[in-house]
């Protein structure tokens, strides 16, 4: 049944959307720059897109809703220089930087979609990726609500916010990470799936074997992107979405 959810239905989704390869330098600018994708969507369908982007240096980054004082070892962050932001998405807290693959899908949220639900709309979303990536990094299934796994351990994290018109979905993949700085960063998260069975982050994370090219192309083909050579970023929108919350201690608690 679950497989099912995940493989009907995508004549739903728009035929091809633009791919944007668009890392700013610092962890608050890439947030911003995709709630700005997310608001752009919304009023202008068309706009479609699939960005890929990657932090230079290491940051925490909450959910949504996350709690800092739970989630985050918050001496060693500062012991380290690391910095801490939220995102505008739900899911659980991640560690980013270099080796840590961010990829965002901005789409239209239709009617048609809306009916979905989001555990079955989340579900469409990877599914179309996972038979992508399975070829490149072998038996990937969907565990818990938005996990990608191979082998009972996991290497990427996913989570989503809507919008009146428009649908943004975020995701994370390991590929070259440092792993031990999640342990270092993040307590255990004060929600697990139960297939982690209580697993610390060193014995339940992964890095796939594939390189960066590799995953944006599987995840470009996934959702017939290519690149739109007259993109314009929407540079003025995601200053202010950074300067008005991204940046701010408000915000960031």
């Amino acid at each position: 049944m679950a497989e099912d959810i995940c493989t009907r239905l995508l004549d739903l989704w728009p035929v091809e959307v633009d791919r944007i390869d668009y890392s700013l330098p610092t962890a608050p600018d890439n947030l911003a720059f995709d709630e700005a994708l997310l608001l752009t969507v919304n009023d202008e369908p068309e706009a479609a897109c699939v960005r890929f982007w990657e932090l230079r240096r290491h940051a925490v980054i909450l959910g949504r809703s996350n709690s800092r004082e739970k989630e985050v070892d918050a001496a060693a962050c500062v012991a380290d220089g690391v910095e801490i932001y939220r995102r505008c998405s739900g899911g659980g807290t991640v560690v980013a930087g270099p080796g840590c693959l961010m990829f965002t899908v901005v789409v239209p949220l239709t009617a048609e979609i809306s009916k979905l639900g989001v555990p079955a709309t989340t579900c469409q979303l990877l599914g179309r990726i996972v038979k992508q990536l399975r070829p490149i990094v072998g038996d990937v299934q969907i565990k818990g609500t938005s996990d990608l796994v191979v082998g009972e351990r996991k290497f990427s994290g996913n989570a989503q916010k809507y919008s009146r018109h428009a649908l943004l979905h975020h995701g994370s993949i390991l590929y070259g990470f440092d792993l031990p700085r999640i342990s270092r960063y993040l307590n255990m998260p004060s929600r697990q799936p139960d297939y982690r069975v209580g697993r610390g982050h060193d014995e339940f994370v992964m890095n796939v074997a594939a390189t960066r090219e590799q995953l944006t192309s599987a995840i470009a083909t996934a959702w017939n992107a290519d690149e739109d050579e007259h993109f314009v970023p929407p540079s003025d929108l995601t200053a202010q979405l950074a300067r008005e919350r991204y940046r701010t201690p408000e915000w960031n608690a």
